[in-house]
């Protein structure tokens, strides 16, 4: 949204630059890329710095006013394509980290085996699972167990013991309270289960 507000303004901006002298030009243009840098952080997008350190480096060095428009939304067109490529790549991992759950649920799993499995530090595949489905890796894994759980419940003449470690769960104890919290929470829709 800022980003489309930005395009939208993009003759006041040039405008503005423009009919500046240098110093002032590189000042503005510095103060308004932090500041678009910073709203798409604050937004959740996960954009490296490394986007935006080379437009800043070109503005130390420039000598043309004019300049600094160019440089300014060639950094914007950047950060559109970053967020863009990122969020492409975020839900890829996500739909990997999916599948994998899927595969292995019945197993003991870890959110450090998940991020293995998928090729991501398990504290930036937890941000990322979290940001994108609403849930934590632990809890989409419970909701999963639970949900799988359930047909067995219905569909079979095992014991809760049994059918508790069928879905992965190591305890009684621990599945009772997964499937308690999973109904508590049925209210919330699961998208990704």
């Amino acid at each position: 949204e800022i980003l489309i507000g930005l395009v939208g303004s993009e003759m006041c901006i040039r405008d503005s630059l423009e009919t500046a002298n240098t110093q002032e030009a590189r000042k503005l243009t510095t103060i308004l890329l932090c500041e678009v840098y910073v709203a798409l952080l604050d937004f959740g997008d996960d954009i490296p710095d490394t986007q935006l350190s080379p437009y800043l480096k070109k503005l130390e060095n420039t000598a043309d006013p004019s300049e600094c428009s160019r440089i300014f939304f060639s950094c914007i067109q950047g950060l559109l394509n970053a967020k863009t490529k990122t969020s492409m790549e975020a839900h890829t991992y996500i739909c990997q980290a999916i599948s994998y759950i899927q595969q292995h649920y019945r197993e003991e799993l870890s959110v450090p085996q998940i991020a293995d499995a998928v090729g991501l530090n398990p504290v930036y595949l937890s941000r990322l699972f979290k940001l994108d489905t609403g849930k934590t890796l632990s809890e989409y894994l419970n909701c999963y167990r639970t949900k799988c759980s359930l047909a067995l419940l219905t569909d079979t003449a095992d014991t809760i013991q049994s059918i508790s470690q069928k879905v992965g769960y190591s305890d009684v104890r621990s599945y009772i309270r997964s499937v308690s919290y999973t109904h508590l929470r049925a209210h919330e829709t699961d998208q990704y289960l």
